[in-house]
C-alpha cells in the first residue's frame, strides 16, 4: 500500500489504482496535521510500504522516526511491511516466471538500508541481457495484474555478479548455514531484512 503526502496531488491516487497499485492519501486518512516524523511512524505502523512526498527534507525525520519505532519491536516492524501483500505477490510473480521457463537461481525480498526500501532481488542467467530479463518480468507482471509492487522495485542480478556474491555472503553469514552445508533450508525463511523464496544449493 502506498501513501500520498498532503503536498502531493490527490488525483494521482486514481492513476496508481489504475496501474494496480493500492494507495491512499494522508488527507483521506486525516493525517494532514501530522509532522513528518509522526506521519511516517503512523504510516509505517499501519502497514504502508511506500510514502510519496514533495518534501525534500522528509528523509531525515523519516529515518529518525523509523529508528525510534523499530527498536522495541525489531523484526516484527519490518515484517509488517512485507507480510500483508509483498511476500504473497512476490511468490505469485516467481511462479509466473517459472511457468514461462524463466531460470531462477535465487529470489528474495531484501531491505536496502541506504534507500530505506525493500527490493525484490531476482537472480537469473537471463541477467546478462538486462533488456530481455526486464521484458520477461514485465510480461509476467502484466499477466498477473494487481501486484503491490512495480518493475522499479525489482533488482535483476547475475548469479556470478559481485552484487549477488556479496549478498550471498551476507545472507549465509547471518544464518551461519554456509559452514553446515544446509543452504537449501534458507528457502521460505524470514530475517529482519530479508525474505528468501529461492536459494542456490551449490
Amino acid at each position: 500500500m502506498w501513501l500520498l503526502d498532503a503536498n502531493v496531488d490527490v488525483h494521482l491516487a486514481a492513476v496508481f489504482r489504475q496501474w494496480g497499485i493500492p494507495c491512499d492519501t494522508a488527507a483521506h486518512r486525516g493525517w494532514k496535521a501530522l509532522s513528518n516524523g509522526e506521519l511516517v511512524a503512523t504510516a509505517f505502523a499501519e502497514g504502508f510500504c511506500c510514502l510519496l512526498t514533495r518534501d525534500q527534507l522528509f528523509g531525515e525525520s523519516a529515518a529518525q522516526a523509523l529508528r525510534v519505532r523499530s527498536r522495541p519491536r525489531g523484526a516484527a516492524m519490518y515484517k509488517t511491511l512485507l507480510v500483508r501483500e509483498l511476500i504473497e505477490d512476490g511468490e505469485r510473480l516467481l511462479q509466473g516466471l517459472e511457468g514461462q521457463g524463466f531460470p531462477l537461481c535465487a529470489a528474495l525480498w531484501y531491505y536496502v538500508p541506504e534507500r530505506m526500501m525493500w527490493k525484490l532481488v531476482i537472480v537469473s542467467d537471463v541477467a546478462p541481457d538486462p533488456l530481455e530479463a526486464h521484458m520477461r518480468i514485465q510480461q509476467a507482471m502484466t499477466a498477473l495484474k494487481g501486484l503491490s509492487f512495480a518493475l522499479d522495485d525489482i533488482l535483476v542480478m547475475r548469479p556470478d555478479s559481485r552484487d549477488f556474491l556479496d549478498l550471498r555472503r551476507t545472507i549465509e553469514g547471518v544464518t551461519r548455514m554456509a559452514a553446515t552445508r544446509q543452504r537449501a533450508t534458507l528457502e521460505g525463511v524470514d530475517f529482519e531484512d530479508a525474505h528468501i523464496y529461492r536459494w542456490p544449493t551449490d
